[in-house]
C-alpha cells in the first residue's frame, strides 16, 4: 500500500479527527538505527491530507533518519503510518503528511534491536542452498538479513527450518559461526527478500551479541542527543541544502 493512498486517507482522516483533543495521548513510534523509539503524543488539528501533533518534546520526532512515523492507538487495527513535513521545536508542535495504514499490524519486539555501526555481512548455509547477505539489524537473540531473491532456487528459505550462519564481528574481522532457525522471510521488491532468523547461541556468544547490543544502542542515543541540540542552535549553511 502507498503511504499516500487516496483511497485510505480519508479513512484515516476520520479516526484521527475522532481523536482531536482527548486527554489520553497516542503512541509515536519510529526507528533510528535500527533502534525503536516511543513518544506519547496528541493530536490537536487534522485536515484533508495532513494532522499536526504535540509532544512534551521533539527530540525523537525531530531527529534525521528513518522514513516513516508510526501512530498507534487503542481503538486503531493497525497504526498510521505517515512522513514528517514540519517541526516547531518552541511549540512542541509537528506536522505528518502522507497519512494512511500500515500494511500490518503491529507487534511489539521483545528485544531491543539495533543496526550495526559498520557495514556486517553474514553467509547463511541449508542442506541445499549458500546465500550472501547483509545484516539489517540484529538483537541479543538474532538478526535481520537482506538476500538477493534470484538466489534463493524458488521457494527454499522456509519457516522454521534450521541455518547455519557464519557471521562477521561488527567490531573486528573475527567471523562467527552459529546457528540458527529462520523465523521469517518476506519479498522487500522483486529482487530483494528480508530474512529473520533466531539464534542458538553458546554462553560466550550470547554474551557478545548482547554487550554489542547495549554498547550500540548507548551510541544511538548519544547521536540522538546531539542530533536534537544541533536543532536548536542556528541554521547552518549545510541545513539549508536538500
Amino acid at each position: 500500500m502507498s503511504p499516500n493512498n487516496i483511497s485510505t486517507q480519508p479513512e484515516v482522516v476520520a479516526a484521527l479527527e475522532q481523536l482531536t483533543h482527548q486527554t489520553a495521548p497516542l503512541t509515536l513510534t519510529r526507528t533510528l538505527d535500527g533502534l525503536l523509539l516511543k513518544q506519547d503524543v496528541q493530536v490537536l488539528s487534522v485536515s484533508q491530507d495532513t494532522a499536526q501533533f504535540q509532544a512534551e518534546d521533539l527530540r525523537i520526532i525531530a531527529a534525521p533518519g528513518g522514513y516513516y512515523i508510526y501512530i498507534h492507538h487503542r481503538d486503531f487495527s493497525r497504526p498510521v503510518r505517515a512522513r514528517l513535513q514540519t517541526c516547531a521545536l518552541h511549540t512542541c508542535t509537528f506536522t505528518l503528511s502522507d497519512l494512511s495504514w500500515a500494511n500490518t499490524g503491529w507487534q511489539d519486539r521483545s528485544h531491543e534491536r539495533v543496526q550495526p555501526k559498520t557495514p556486517t555481512y553474514v553467509t547463511l548455509r541449508s542442506r541445499f542452498w549458500t546465500l550472501k547477505g547483509a545484516v539489517l539489524d540484529m538483537d541479543s537473540a538474532g538478526l535481520g538479513v537482506l538476500v538477493k531473491s534470484c538466489s534463493q532456487r524458488g521457494g527454499d528459505i522456509w519457516p522454521h527450518s534450521g541455518v547455519h550462519l557464519d557471521i562477521q564481528s561488527p567490531i573486528t574481522e573475527t567471523r562467527h559461526p552459529l546457528e540458527g532457525t529462520i523465523v521469517h522471510s518476506e519479498p522487500i521488491n522483486s529482487a530483494l527478500i528480508r530474512v529473520g532468523i533466531r539464534f542458538q547461541r553458546n554462553p560466550r556468544q550470547a554474551r557478545f551479541f548482547n554487550e554489542y547490543t547495549s554498547q550500540r544502542k548507548e551510541e544511538i542515543l548519544k547521536a540522538l542527543d546531539r542530533a536534537y541540540d544541533r536543532s536548536l542552535g542556528p541554521r547552518r549553511v549545510e541545513d539549508l541544502y536538500f
